[in-house]
């Protein structure tokens, strides 16, 4: 689970952890969307 991955690797609230299944081109690119997005955000601050 998101929440157990979090904790085991001491990630903070902010950043996002997301599932996904990499055989599944839509799923990979969303995910890799949203890696993207939130870099740039984290950049701007």
């Amino acid at each position: 689970r998101p929440e157990e991955v979090r904790e085991a690797l001491q990630i903070g609230p902010e950043a996002p952890i997301i599932t996904t299944d990499a055989r599944h081109r839509g799923e990979a690119k969303s995910a890799l969307i949203t890696l993207v997005e939130h870099a740039l955000l984290a950049r701007l601050k």
